[in-house]
C-alpha cells in the first residue's frame, strides 16, 4: 500500500490518529475504533479547515475542529477512540463540516446504525455524492497470513462498502508490514494547540438547546463551526438561563457581602469546545448584544479567560493554572459592547494583565453584590462574536464633551449623605506665581508647581492642570486657591465641615481636587479617557470619623468611592459610583473625566478641624 502525504492535522485527542491520506487500497480498522474517511470532491476540494461532531445514540461525545493540510489531495482519514468505551450496538452520527476562509462550503453525516463489535469504517463524502455505509471489519488471516482488510465505505456515487468477506483466508507467506502511522501532533491546549475559530460568529443562539448531559445548561453550535455550551457559578444559588426568540436571558440573585464572602457573585460561562484552545489573535475582541437589563445588582462584568487563567483542575486539557486563578473583568451597560483584547481590565485577574487571545477558552458574564446589600437581576445576550482585525484601528468613539469652566471651588449641588456634586470640577488657573510658562509634560512621578500646577504621568499620557478646593456653603475650608502655594506645594484644605442630615438635604462637604487636562495657563479644562486599570492614592487626612472620598467628575456628572482603610488606596475605576454611599448609582465605565478630587462628607453636626490632603498619586 502507497501512503499519500497527510491531508489534515487533527486537533483531537480522542482522535487518535491524524487526518492523513491513504491509497490504493483500504485501511484495516484497529480494534475498539471507528476508521473515518473524508472524501474531498467538488467545492468540498477548496477545504482548508474542518469540524468534526460525534454522537452516540444522539448525545453529543466528541467534537473538535481541524486543519487540512494544504500540501495534501484527495481523500482524509482519521480514527476515532471512545473515551467512554467503544459503544458496540449503538447508533454513530459523525457530522463533517468543511470550510474555506472561515466560510462553511459543505457538510456531510456519516451514520453506523449499529456499531459492529471489534470495530468498523465509515466514508463520508463532501462536496457532492452521497454517503456509504460503514463496511464490517473482516476476520482474521491465516497464521503465515495477514488478517482480511476491512471493507470499505460507499463510494462518492453512494455504493454500499463491500464486506471483508475475502480477508479471512490465511495466505502462505505474510506480506511485508506495514511502516508504522505518522505521529500525531499536541492533542490539547497544553501541548500547544490552538486552532482559529471555524467563524466569526460564536453564538446567537438561534440553535441553541437544554444540555442533556447537565441540568439547567444550554448547549449551541450543534451544526456550526464554533460550538459549546455554558456552565453556571455563584457564590450562592446559581442563576438560570433560557432561551428565547434567539436569545438567552439569565436570571439571578445575589446574596449580601459577608466576612466569609465580600465579595459576592452570580454568573455563567459560555465556553467553545476543547480540548483546543481557540486562536483569536486575528480578531480585535468579542463583540455581544447586551439588553433587558433589569433589577437592582448595580455592577454586571464580562470577562475572557485564556489557558492561563484557567484552572486545570476544572479543565485538564487547557488549564495552565493551579490554585487561586481568574481573568480580569470589565463592567459593561446595555447595548452592543465591543471589548477589545488588548484592553487592560477595570478589575484585574490573578494573574494580572490583558489575556492572551492565541489561547482562549470561554467568556464569562456576572452581576456582582452592591458591597453592602443582596440584589437581583437578569439580562440577555445575544450575537456573540468576535469583531475586527487584528491590526487594524477599530471605530473611534465620540469625542467627550470638554467640561464647563468654573470658578476654583464653587459650589456644586448638594448630595445626598454627603456626596459631594460637582463642585470645582473646571478650577481656574492661579495667578503665575513664577513667571513664564511650564511646558505641559510630565516627569517621571507627581509634581505640583508653586503656583499650584500638578503634573502626572498616567497609563499613556500626562495629566495636567490647575489645583483647587471649596466646600459648600455650611462648611469652610482653606485655601480655595494654590495660586500663591509656593515651593514643596502640598494638595492639603483644612477647615471645617457643616453638617449633612435629611433636614438640610445633606448639604455639609468640602473637597480638594486638580483638572486633569488643562493647559498650563489655560482657564479652560477638557476631558479624557483613562487608559489603565485604576487609581492608587496615597493621602493623609484627620476627619474626626466623617466619611473621606475620592471623586472623578466630568463637570456634569460625579462618581466617587469611600476610603475606608489605610494610605494608600488602590481604587480600580470600575468601583466609582455614582452614590458611593451605598453603590446604589450607576458606575463608572470610563467616560471622559476633567478632574480628581479627595471629599470629606459632613456628618450629624459641623465637624471642625478636618485636614485632608494628596500625598502622591498614579494611575495603574
Amino acid at each position: 500500500m502507497r501512503a499519500r502525504a497527510p491531508l489534515l492535522i487533527a486537533a483531537v485527542p480522542l482522535l487518535i490518529a491524524a487526518f492523513a491520506g491513504c491509497g490504493g487500497g483500504t485501511r484495516a480498522c484497529k480494534d475498539g475504533t471507528l476508521f473515518v474517511t473524508v472524501k474531498f470532491g467538488g467545492s468540498a476540494a477548496a477545504a482548508d479547515q474542518v469540524a468534526v461532531d460525534v454522537r452516540v445514540d444522539g448525545v453529543m461525545t466528541m467534537n473538535a475542529t481541524a486543519i487540512r493540510d494544504r500540501n495534501g489531495t484527495g481523500d482524509g482519514t482519521f480514527e476515532l477512540n471512545f473515551p467512554h468505551g467503544y459503544p458496540a450496538g449503538k447508533k454513530v452520527d459523525v457530522l463533517v463540516t468543511a470550510f474555506a476562509n472561515g466560510t462553511q462550503i459543505d457538510s456531510n453525516t456519516g451514520t453506523v446504525t449499529s456499531l459492529p463489535a471489534g470495530c468498523t469504517t465509515l466514508t463520508i463524502p463532501l462536496g457532492g455524492g452521497a454517503t456509504g455505509t460503514g463496511g464490517a471489519g473482516g476476520t482474521g488471516g491465516g497464521t503465515a497470513g495477514r488478517g482480511g482488510t476491512t471493507g470499505v465505505g460507499g463510494s462518492t456515487a453512494g455504493r454500499g462498502g463491500t464486506g471483508g468477506s475475502t480477508g479471512g483466508r490465511g495466505g502462505t507467506t505474510g506480506a511485508a508490514g506495514r511502516g508504522g502511522a505518522g505521529g500525531t501532533g499536541p492533542t490539547n491546549c497544553l501541548m500547544g494547540l490552538s486552532v482559529p475559530p471555524g467563524a466569526a460568529l460564536i453564538t446567537d443562539f438561534a440553535d441553541a438547546t437544554a444540555d442533556s448531559q447537565k441540568p439547567g445548561e444550554i448547549r449551541y453550535g450543534a451544526s456550526r463551526p464554533v460550538h459549546g455550551g455554558t456552565a453556571r457559578f455563584a457564590s450562592g444559588t446559581k442563576g438560570t438561563l433560557t432561551v428565547s426568540g434567539g436569545a438567552l436571558t439569565f436570571s439571578a440573585s445575589v446574596e449580601a457581602p459577608t466576612a466569609a464572602m465580600m465579595f459576592p457573585y452570580n454568573g455563567f460561562v459560555i465556553y467553545i469546545d476543547g480540548p483546543a484552545c481557540v486562536n483569536a489573535s486575528a480578531y480585535q475582541g468579542v463583540q455581544f448584544t447586551l439588553s433587558n437589563l433589569t433589577g437592582m445588582c448595580p455592577m454586571t462584568l464580562f470577562k475572557f479567560t485564556d489557558s492561563a487563567h484557567t484552572d486545570f483542575a476544572s479543565d485538564s486539557d487547557r488549564g495552565a493554572c493551579t490554585g487561586s486563578c481568574f481573568a480580569g473583568s470589565f463592567p459593561v451597560a446595555a447595548g452592543v459592547v465591543q471589548i477589545p483584547f488588548s484592553t487592560m481590565p477595570s478589575f484585574a485577574g490573578n494573574p494580572p494583565g490583558i489575556i492572551d487571545p492565541t489561547k482562549l477558552t470561554d467568556i464569562q458574564f456576572q452581576f456582582q453584590s452592591s458591597g453592602t446589600n443582596a440584589c437581583n437581576g437578569s439580562f440577555t445576550i445575544d450575537d456573540v462574536r468576535f469583531y475586527g482585525t487584528a491590526g487594524t484601528t477599530g471605530t473611534g468613539g465620540t469625542t467627550g464633551t470638554a467640561g464647563t469652566t468654573g470658578a476654583a471651588g464653587t459650589t456644586g449641588s448638594a448630595g445626598r449623605g454627603g456626596t459631594t456634586g460637582t463642585a470645582g470640577t473646571g478650577g481656574t488657573a492661579g495667578s503665575s506665581g513664577s513667571g513664564g510658562s511650564s511646558p505641559n509634560t510630565c516627569g517621571a512621578a507627581w509634581n505640583v508647581s508653586s503656583n499650584g500646577f500638578v503634573t502626572l504621568p498616567a497609563v499613556n499620557r500626562c495629566w495636567h492642570g490647575y489645583s483647587f478646593a471649596g466646600s459648600d456653603s455650611t462648611s469652610s475650608v482653606s485655601p480655595t486657591s494654590f495660586a500663591a502655594c509656593g515651593a514643596n506645594c502640598v494638595l492639603r484644605a483644612t477647615g471645617t465641615v457643616g453638617a449633612s442630615t435629611m433636614a438640610n438635604n445633606y448639604a455639609g462637604f468640602a473637597y480638594m481636587g486638580f483638572n486633569i487636562a488643562q493647559d498650563y495657563g489655560g482657564t479652560g479644562s477638557t476631558a479624557l479617557s483613562p487608559m489603565g486599570t485604576g487609581l492608587v492614592v496615597p493621602f493623609v487626612a484627620s476627619t474626626g470619623g466623617l466619611p473621606l472620598r475620592v471623586q472623578i467628575s466630568d463637570a456634569q456628572t460625579l462618581w466617587c468611592y469611600t476610603l475606608t482603610g489605610a494610605s494608600p488606596a488602590v481604587i480600580p475605576w470600575a468601583m466609582f459610583n455614582t452614590a458611593c454611599y451605598d453603590n446604589s448609582g450607576s458606575y463608572y465605565m470610563k467616560q471622559p473625566i476633567s478632574s480628581i478630587q479627595l471629599a470629606v462628607a459632613g456628618g450629624a453636626a459641623a465637624t471642625p478641624n478636618v485636614s485632608f490632603s494628596f500625598a502622591d498619586l498614579s494611575e495603574y
